[in-house]
């Protein structure tokens, strides 16, 4: 049922294929409860992963989102320090934060792709071209347009320029078919969100050239969410608002916050990144908890800055805290374990805080109009004030 599922869908038969994948997963559930067999529960982890994707090109996302994260559960369930079932975690992740993204969802959608990325990191190496290498190539690509809809645009275009060169690389290595349908995708998507980013930051040399690479592989810039975004809420994209800009120009007008500085833009974004990467690992809460009452202190006076910080300091608590408020499958998994972790005392004050700065942002996001994200933020308090 799955080999055909899989077939119908290359085949463009969306329809048949999630009939197919629908019943290989009731299947699997029933194989994988009666035997506990790893192999059964990996079975069943990926025909949900491609049910999930045929979810995704149907448009029907809230159901890709409830079987990808049946799929993340299953997965975990087996040895994620084997580089494959990482591999395959990490996937998922990014396929159910596009679908986030595509429900407006935004807070959960960089969460979950920046999860992948962290999980493809691990064992990619530039050295070495394997499954790994292009399989971080890969998320890389996917998910820039993730963080161009709605994480630092910065970022965003990193991770696309990344996954493009790792991704011709495996080309000259002769590990990727240059033929394939989906090696053009990936190319001419992250070129198109390229383009978006680059002309918002106002870098016409550069767009000029992505917009090159696209005619050479003789095709024009597809939609993307990224530009999606950008066209519907331009007071709100992300990709209008840099976080090392902002910064700077808070830096700039009052010396107060200097110490966003020194606790944000630790390290440079290149040659890989998601919002994480920019802060030292022992300073993520500290940092987050900073760029939190800054973004509450401006809310008022510059809420452009302040959803900026805000959203920041969501995700940085969101990967520093996954494992002592056991969301587990339902944002990162096991990405988060090496971390310091807080205090009792500390931990209690951390929540608090954290739940009150994203009903704040839920507030700010819903006054300009933007419900889907305001109400993922408002998801996201109500699971973090549980704890």
């Amino acid at each position: 049922m799955v080999d055909r599922g899989q077939s119908a869908y290359a085949a463009g038969d969306v329809s048949g294929a999630i009939a197919d994948l629908e019943e290989a997963a009731q299947l699997a559930r029933v194989l994988s409860r009666a035997t506990l067999d790893p192999r059964h529960i990996q079975g069943l982890a990926g025909a949900l992963y491609s049910l999930g994707g045929a979810y995704n090109t149907a448009a029907r996302f809230t159901e890709a989102i409830a079987v990808l994260t049946e799929a993340l559960r299953n997965y975990e369930r087996l040895d994620t320090s084997n580089s494959r079932i990482a591999g395959y975690l990490a996937d998922v992740q990014v396929r159910r934060g596009l679908a986030h993204a595509c429900l407006g969802s935004g807070a959960s959608a960089v969460v979950d792709v920046q999860a992948g990325i962290i999980s493809y990191i691990r064992f990619a190496s530039p050295s070495r071209l394997d499954h790994n290498y292009f399989g971080l190539a890969r998320v890389l690509m996917i998910g820039a347009d993730v963080l161009g809809a709605y994480g630092d645009p910065d970022v965003a275009l990193a991770a696309a320029q990344t996954g493009v060169s790792w991704l011709i690389t495996a080309l000259q290595g002769g590990t990727v078919d240059p033929e394939a349908e989906s090696t053009t995708a990936y190319l001419v998507g992250a070129l198109s969100v390229e383009i978006e980013v680059l002309t918002t930051l106002f870098r016409s040399a550069e767009t000029v050239n992505a917009r090159s690479a696209l005619t050479w592989l003789g095709a024009q810039p597809v939609t993307t969410l990224t530009g999606q975004r950008r066209a519907q809420s331009p007071c709100l994209s992300a990709a209008t608002r840099g976080l090392e800009a902002t910064v700077h120009e808070l830096t700039r007008t009052d010396p107060a916050h200097r110490d966003l500085v020194e606790l944000l833009l630790t390290h440079p974004i290149e040659p890989v990144c998601v919002p994480v990467f920019r802060t030292q690992p022992e300073q993520l809460i500290p940092a987050a908890r900073t760029a939190g009452k800054a973004a509450n202190s401006l809310f008022r006076s510059n809420p452009s800055a302040a959803m900026r910080l805000g959203l920041e300091a969501h995700y940085l608590l969101a990967f520093a805290l996954e494992r002592d408020l056991g969301l587990g499958s339902s944002s990162i998994g096991t990405a988060a374990g090496g971390l310091p972790r807080p205090q009792p005392g500390e931990f209690a004050d951390i929540v608090t805080e954290w739940a009150l700065l994203l009903r704040a942002l839920a507030n700010q996001f819903e006054r300009a109009g933007d419900l889907p994200m305001g109400r993922d933020l408002r998801s996201w308090s109500a699971r973090v004030s549980d704890h």
